[in-house]
């Protein structure tokens, strides 16, 4: 936590879709540096970032192998929800990924990551590679 964001509150959002395409093309076109991550479950293919800059932010999307309705994700983490939307709004702009719906339970669940944020601001680089990144 740096003196900029010391008591402040973190916030998530979290947006699910259909993405047809491979995700992996689909990053490339992202200003993003996205890094592989691990990921517990074989189909899921996770790619994450940390933005360190002014208004720092954790951004991963998420897409898992076959035929499910809603087989993407993407999630931003940071202290403003409008920097969690302008960020969302970005990769959309730069990727056409399109992922539009809430998922309550979903956000639960990525919002656990809200712990390791301080840790991503100390040592982004080091963190993305603790979850899997190669960096």
């Amino acid at each position: 936590m740096t003196e900029q964001t010391k008591g402040r509150k973190l916030t998530t959002l979290c947006k699910v879709g259909r993405y047809e395409g491979r995700l992996e093309e689909a990053i490339y076109k992202s200003s993003e540096l996205l890094k592989h991550t691990a990921s517990p479950d074989r189909e899921i293919r996770t790619f994450a970032s940390f933005s360190s800059g002014t208004g720092p932010y954790f951004l991963m999307v998420s897409q898992k192998s076959g035929n499910d309705d809603l087989n993407a994700y993407i999630a931003v983490i940071s202290y403003s929800d409008e920097k969690n939307k302008e960020v969302a709004d970005r990769f959309k702009a730069e990727t056409g990924v399109v992922l539009e719906f809430q998922r309550e339970d979903l956000k639960r669940i990525i919002s656990r990551l809200e712990l390791l944020f301080p840790e991503f601001e100390r040592n982004p680089g080091e963190v993305i590679s603790l979850l899997g990144g190669k960096i």
